[in-house]
């Protein structure tokens, strides 16, 4: 069964219906899982080329986060990639930012640090500088404390510079169900044309595997 709520689409059962299909395919050499998968790049491909449309709408940087998205093969549920190397922007695109905030350039170029309102911005700069950055052998990164730089060759973060950001993007419109400027909206908008395909693709799979 399809279970559908304001900004998602749940299928009940759908954990027990992938392991059936893989017994199936066991014992019979169906294409069951083969044809889960389609069911599923079936309906985010819809999402996809929906949400594109609408992106095209928001603005230059919406759409080219939206180019970056493309469904996913995938038997599990209905997936969406995004972003990565080409739309590194995608999430402040979608989702929007805190404009106007100063915030803090490091030596580190880690993600800059936003100074709040009502924080005093020679504090924050206290906070920041107190940390240390260490690099693993496998190219990771995380903090430890000053007395540690010896030990793990680490770097001393440094205060490099401010700016006033993240312009770029659209007001930050929050996490609930009113988050989003093109995809969430467009799961949103279509969500019974979404559930009417999921169910439609669903009924033709199980009619193929199970014909009786």
């Amino acid at each position: 069964m399809v279970v559908r709520s304001a900004d998602s689409i749940r299928v009940a059962g759908l954990a027990d219906l992938r392991r059936a299909i893989r017994s199936t395919d066991q014992t019979l050499g169906s294409n069951g899982q083969a044809g889960l998968k389609d069911v599923n790049y079936k309906v985010a491909d819809f999402v996809v080329q929906r949400a594109r449309t609408r992106a095209s709408t928001v603005g230059r940087l919406a759409a080219s986060a939206a180019r970056s998205m493309e469904p996913s093969r995938s038997g599990v549920a209905a997936r969406i990639n995004a972003g990565g190397r080409s739309a590194p922007f995608f999430g402040g695109a979608e989702f929007g930012a805190y404009r106007d905030k100063r915030r803090l350039l490091k030596n580190t170029r880690g993600r800059a640090t936003l100074v709040r309102d009502e924080e005093n911005i020679k504090k924050v700069i206290r906070r920041v500088e107190d940390q240390t950055l260490a690099y693993d052998r496998y190219g990771g990164s995380s903090t430890v404390r000053k007395r540690a730089r010896k030990d793990y060759g680490a770097t001393a973060v440094k205060v490099t510079g401010t700016m006033l950001g993240w312009n770029q993007f659209r007001e930050w419109r929050g996490n609930g169900r009113t988050a989003g400027y093109f995809l969430f909206p467009t799961i949103r908008a279509n969500i019974d044309e979404i559930v009417d395909l999921y169910s439609d693709e669903m009924r033709d799979l199980l009619s193929d595997v199970f014909p009786d």
